[in-house]
């Protein structure tokens, strides 16, 4: 880009120069060019810096769509407890499920490991639907 910009003026001032003189110039060459240092370095902090911006306009909208993702999620798990709450209130068999579902996971989990523990039942959730009115545990 900068060659073309600079080849286009070179050829303009010496058309110009050579029109004083009564001399058409048709196309001009240029065999070899180079920039200066600091001129390169200018250049190469420019493309760091649109890198750069590039790179935190990225990260913005990565951002944003984590937040948005995380509001969703809320809003989903807000509507799900709201609607395990409804479910709990009309039938308690919901809490029982979930209470039968958590003492199959802990069993399971205490089952595989090396060590042996003695529970209680109100260790493995048992006697949950004590507090909603549901069944009783036996005494």
């Amino acid at each position: 880009w900068y060659q073309r910009r600079v080849h286009g003026r070179v050829r303009m001032h010496i058309s110009e120069r050579a029109n004083e003189f009564n001399i058409r110039i048709r196309d001009c060459a240029i065999t070899s060019m180079d920039f200066g240092s600091e001129f390169k370095a200018a250049t190469e902090a420019k493309q760091v810096a649109q890198q750069e911006a590039e790179r935190a306009k990225y990260d913005v909208e990565r951002a944003e769509q984590e937040k948005l993702g995380m509001i969703l999620e809320a809003e989903g798990e807000a509507v799900a407890i709201e609607i395990i709450g409804d479910a709990m209130k009309k039938s308690p068999v919901y809490a029982e499920i979930q209470r039968i579902e958590a003492a199959k996971e802990v069993a399971e989990y205490l089952s595989n490991s090396r060590n042996r523990i003695f529970l209680n039942t109100d260790s493995l959730l048992v006697n949950l639907m004590s507090e909603f009115g549901g069944s009783q545990k036996s005494t």
